[in-house]
């Protein structure tokens, strides 16, 4: 099936190129009088698409009175409309910064008729220097690289309008690769199954030619942290663009960063920056609103070609700022596992491990020789709750806590496994060590004691321990546990001071 395509005629040539290139003999370039100059040319345009009945794809853009025709509404015609007219050439931030920084952008299409375009646009010398002197501050030359003879056309137009001017060389990859995808959506929606595999060799054919960059590109998206992005995102500059100097500035919380931003940038809501003269570029990693971060990009092989980069410098900087903001959410989302982790087994008040956590361990290894087990148990919990309230045996709580931290390895299992209740798993240890370790304990609370004069916080602990080769090892944990418990409550009953 053919397909006629309706382009402005300032740009059919680069399109009709395109075509002739990739083989797409199935498809016809129409050219459509350019409206934007010649207004009274709108009938002749809708009378031109209505007249042909076949398949029909229109690009235009926004501001072309095409995008509001009613003869292009019909079942065999796709319209797609771009932002500006030259949006498929180049990035459409990188055409808004040319804008803003008083740049009026033409392409080498328009160039070829400057004259024509000028008088149909009922200027005369006089009045196109008024009129582009109030509208920009020079003009910028969007070059394909098709035509060698255009620097002397730009020079001759910038001679007649008074304004300097300067040439971005864009290329036709952009343009290709837009232009291609367009065309094989449609034959997608066309094709048989036969044809649509033939298509797929073809599309597979034009993606090995950008493999190398896209290598790239795919492990920046596929690093989880930021260092490992970063080192990616230098190797890629260095890649294209033989960039020697690639420079990472996060954004943090002090005010280093947003002091680095008000030195480079005029406007702060600004992308990127290019300073020719140092040639070196400025390219923000932002992403909703968000920003992490800038790269400084310099020492390029042709620094000459600075103002090329700058395009692709900020595709490069979206994906990169996709790849960040998703190793932030990957941080995030990290952090939170092991806080519900570290939250699903401790214990709030002490920090210690939790009856949960004792369970598990417990469940899924064996007693080994040289195992001992201490059950400890608070001495006049109730009783401080009871007189005092509960904070006060928080309080309690927390310091008994403390002192078995101390007295305990950080090998050693310490777990809080009810309100005034702790287990503990001392794996290799001697049979004579576990009377020392309960020695320990009493020390380090008649050290904290000695060093408070109010009662509520002075602390009492009824201690009992089994060894697990008093008998042998051939008890259960819970057998072993029973066994500790029993001369803990031994003890707790020979206490005087402090009944239970």
């Amino acid at each position: 099936m053919h397909l006629n395509l309706y382009v402005c005629e300032i740009y059919a040539g680069d399109y009709r190129q395109i075509v002739e290139d990739k083989g797409f003999d199935f498809v016809t370039i129409r050219p459509f009088n350019c409206l934007c100059h010649d207004r009274k040319k709108r009938g002749v345009v809708g009378q031109q698409m209505a007249a042909d009945t076949g398949p029909k794809l229109i690009i235009t853009s926004r501001a072309c009175l095409v995008a509001q025709m009613p003869e292009r509404d019909d079942a065999n015609t796709t319209v797609l409309v771009g932002s500006h007219c030259f949006h498929d050439y180049v990035n459409e931030k990188f055409i808004d910064y040319i804008i803003a920084k008083g740049g009026y952008i033409i392409t080498g299409g328009w160039l070829l008729n400057w004259e024509k375009w000028l008088f149909l646009g009922g200027f005369n010398q006089t009045t196109a220097r008024q009129f582009y002197g109030e509208t920009c501050t020079e003009l910028v030359l969007l070059d394909t690289g098709n035509d060698p003879g255009i620097e002397s056309r730009l020079a001759a137009l910038a001679d007649y309008i008074q304004l300097p001017y300067r040439m971005i060389y864009v290329g036709m990859d952009s343009l290709t690769l837009y232009l291609s995808q367009v065309i094989n959506d449609w034959r997608q929606v066309q094709a048989g199954p036969s044809e649509k595999s033939l298509q797929l060799d073809e599309l597979k054919k034009q993606g090995a030619e950008y493999a190398a960059v896209l290598h790239i590109i795919e492990a920046i998206t596929g690093y989880t942290k930021k260092r490992d992005i970063i080192a990616k995102i230098k190797e890629l500059f260095l890649f294209i663009f033989g960039a020697g100097r690639v420079r990472f500035l996060e954004a943090g919380d002090d005010d280093y960063f947003d002091s680095y931003l008000a030195a480079e940038f005029d406007d702060i809501d600004d992308e990127f920056k290019i300073d020719a003269d140092r040639h070196y570029l400025v390219v923000k990693l932002s992403r909703y609103g968000e920003t992490f971060g800038a790269l400084e990009i310099g020492d390029f092989q042709r620094p000459e070609k600075i103002n090329d980069y700058a395009n692709f410098a900020l595709s490069i900087a979206r994906v990169s700022a996709l790849a960040i903001s998703n190793s932030v959410q990957y941080e995030l989302l990290e952090r939170s596992r092991d806080e519900v982790a570290y939250i699903s087994y401790h214990d709030a008040l002490t920090g210690l491990y939790n009856r949960n956590y004792f369970n598990q361990y417990t469940s899924r290894n064996e007693i080994q020789p040289g195992t001992c087990a201490f059950v400890c148990d608070i001495d006049g919990l109730k009783r401080v709750n009871d007189d005092y309230g509960h904070a006060s045996g928080d309080e309690l709580i927390r310091g008994i806590g403390r002192v078995l931290k101390k007295a305990f390895r950080e090998s050693d299992l310490v777990a809080r496994v009810g309100g005034d209740e702790f287990y503990i798993i001392v794996p290799n240890c001697q049979f004579n060590t576990a009377q020392t370790l309960k020695q320990r304990i009493a020390a380090i609370i008649d050290k904290h004691n000695h060093d408070r004069a109010d009662p509520i916080l002075k602390l009492s602990l009824s201690v009992g321990y089994c060894h697990g080769d008093e008998v042998g090892g051939s008890l259960t944990w819970e057998e072993l546990f029973h066994q500790a418990d029993q001369r803990m409550y031994t003890e707790k009953a020979a206490k005087k001071s402090l009944p239970d």
